[in-house]
């Protein structure tokens, strides 16, 4: 431009007034200064901590064939994010699904559980993942 100005910008600052995003140390300062918490991370309705210990309970609960107790683990692995597969219709995601992917899932999990070709292991692994994933998503009121 002729006339020395800068195009477009006028020489200012992006939006946001070039203030960096907070570091989580920073967050954790903040929060102690402030009193004020982050909510913590949801996975379906659930928080990641409910998840967390449920996956933990599962090795004190021995509820039903090891089928059963192999597809809810995996199940819970996928919904924290642990694996990167989801465990009925092999979806890669490389987070925390959200609760749409979830949904899908559980929805792949009825569609493999009404086929009546399925051996009875894989319909006990089916019955798991299905139960797991209902709870985080909100479907039943308890993992059972």
């Amino acid at each position: 431009m002729s006339d020395g100005r800068r195009a477009a910008g006028g020489g200012r600052r992006a939006a946001g007034g070039g203030r960096r995003a907070a570091t989580s140390g920073e967050e954790d300062a903040m929060e102690r200064v402030t009193g004020r918490t982050r909510p913590e991370r949801r996975i379906g309705i659930r928080t990641y901590g409910e998840v967390d210990s449920a996956l933990s309970g599962l090795v004190a609960r021995h509820v039903g064939s090891p089928q059963f107790s192999a597809g809810e683990a995996v199940a819970l692995q996928w919904a924290l994010g642990r694996t990167a597969r989801a465990p009925v219709t092999g979806v890669g995601g490389g987070d925390v699904p959200d609760l749409q992917l979830l949904t899908a899932e559980v929805d792949a999990t009825v569609v493999r559980l009404e086929d009546p070709t399925n051996p009875a292991g894989n319909r006990e692994y089916f019955q798991g993942v299905y139960g797991a994933l209902a709870w985080v998503c909100g479907l039943r009121g308890r993992l059972i």
